[in-house]
């Protein structure tokens, strides 16, 4: 599962891909005095919209049926009490009817422990889990670092895909209600060498899953980096340009941005988005299967992806040419016929999912991601040679939350002083045209006769 040098560098294999629109990868946890090794292994979905690590329990509801986290097997496991400083204070509003004396949530399961529940607080995880919060740890070749992470009581688990049994959430730092500090944290605190970056690289059906450092192995040339949108949850980027064949299709998409998802194998464009790419595709591109009629973007089988151009995204920073073997899915492993892996969405953003990502190492370092052509020879690729996007630097476009705002202020004032221009301007000319009038009369009066 790992591939070794002097200091064990940490990378997980990834299972799954593009027949079960996600990755899952296997985590080892608990010691035990002369086992020799981790005595609790589980298969974990890799998720970055999920903040922590969730794993079921030996008494979870609604779980997979088969092993979960059994706390008396482990001698390292450390139980997080409810009173407990690591559990937030003054949370009382996501759990009313059980806190401690200073506001601390309790886990519904177990009452004197801290409780952890997705729906609460800031970060609504992919799959529905609760239970409570413990420190374990985590043994990976010859490292060991501790880690917290939810033993989950109750779930929609059942719901996952393949044979995970829990989720490795890689999201941000959140807090349901409490802030659970994310693996790539604990790894970064318990190693000495390691940072809180991980990296991301994979084909078809396998990949890499890296912590701690960057790797170059995985990467083609040189990685541009892009800062993510502030406070937002979620690996989140302002979009600056859609092209097709490095020629916008979209001049002004300041309203948009993408966000990166790893349990969905699609691109998914918002509604009005995908129609301006239709209707660019249809007038440069018409001459190519099923794209005048239409029938390309409602789910046309291709044997032949000849002349299709690229596609490309440009954030703050970094300008992501994907190929035509990128955004476009095999319907099966090695079989010559592909589907469109650009979809349309009620969505207000731009979904980047597995097709995004094959063409690149994704580099996720706390608010940048950087991107790099990938080299697929290391990343277990050797499936899907063709599906490789190129990297270019861009401009920096500093993303500005209250630029429309003050923009539309800066409008309403001026169109405020243009009214009040304008009534100034009638009223002046009103009154003289008032002048005018109170003058002809008089000088008609003037010029009647008199009379006796």
């Amino acid at each position: 599962m790992a591939f070794t040098t002097a200091i064990d560098l940490m990378e997980y294999k990834l299972s799954g891909g593009f027949q079960s629109n996600s990755f899952t990868t296997t985590v080892s946890v608990g010691t035990r005095s002369g086992s020799g090794g981790p005595v609790m292994s589980f298969v974990l979905l890799l998720d970055l919209e999920s903040s922590s690590t969730l794993i079921p329990s030996v008494k979870c509801d609604n779980c997979k049926s088969g092993a979960g986290y059994d706390r008396e097997l482990s001698e390292s496991e450390e139980l997080i009490l409810c009173d407990a400083s690591y559990c937030d204070k003054n949370n009382k509003k996501y759990c009313p009817n059980n806190h401690s004396i200073w506001n601390q949530c309790c886990s519904n399961y177990e009452h004197a422990m801290c409780g952890w529940n997705s729906k609460s607080g800031e970060f609504h995880s992919s799959y529905y889990a609760e239970g409570s919060i413990i420190k374990d740890t985590f043994v990976f070749a010859s490292n060991r670092f501790s880690s917290y992470f939810v033993d989950v009581f109750n779930s929609t688990f059942e719901e996952l895909p393949g044979s995970a049994v829990g989720v490795l959430g890689l999201g941000e730092k959140s807090c349901n209600p409490t802030c659970i500090d994310p693996i790539y944290n604990s790894i970064r605190d318990s190693l000495p060498w390691a940072t809180d970056v991980f990296t991301m690289c994979f084909g078809l059906k396998e990949g890499v899953l890296s912590f701690g450092m960057v790797n170059p192995k995985f990467q083609k040339g040189r990685a541009f980096y892009t800062t993510q949108i502030p406070n937002e949850l979620g690996y989140t980027y302002s979009v600056v340009n859609l092209k097709v064949n490095n020629e916008t299709f979209l001049r002004r998409i300041d309203d948009y941005s993408a966000m990166i998802t790893s349990t969905d194998n699609y691109i998914r464009l918002p509604n009005a988005l995908f129609k301006r790419w239709v209707d660019f595709m249809k007038d440069h591109y018409g001459d190519l299967p099923g794209v005048k009629n239409g029938t390309l973007f409602e789910g046309l089988k291709l044997t032949s992806l000849s002349g299709f151009p690229s596609f490309d995204i440009q954030f703050s920073g970094v300008l992501l040419h994907l190929s035509r073997y990128q955004y476009f899915i095999r319907t099966g492993p090695s079989v010559d016929e592909w589907t469109l892996g650009i979809l349309p969405t009620e969505d207000k953003r731009v979904s980047l999912g597995l097709a995004f990502m094959r063409g690149f190492v994704t580099i996720f370092d706390q608010q940048q991601t950087g991107f790099a052509t990938v080299n697929k020879a290391n990343c277990f690729g050797s499936d899907d040679l063709e599906g490789i996007g190129t990297v270019e630097w861009a401009p920096e476009v500093h993303h500005d939350p209250k630029r429309h705002f003050t923009f539309l202020v800066v409008c309403i004032i001026i169109m405020g002083i243009v009214i009040v221009i304008s009534l100034t301007m009638l009223i002046v000319l009103y009154r003289k045209q008032q002048k005018r009038v109170n003058a002809f009369q008089y000088s008609n009066l003037e010029s009647l006769p008199n009379t006796v």
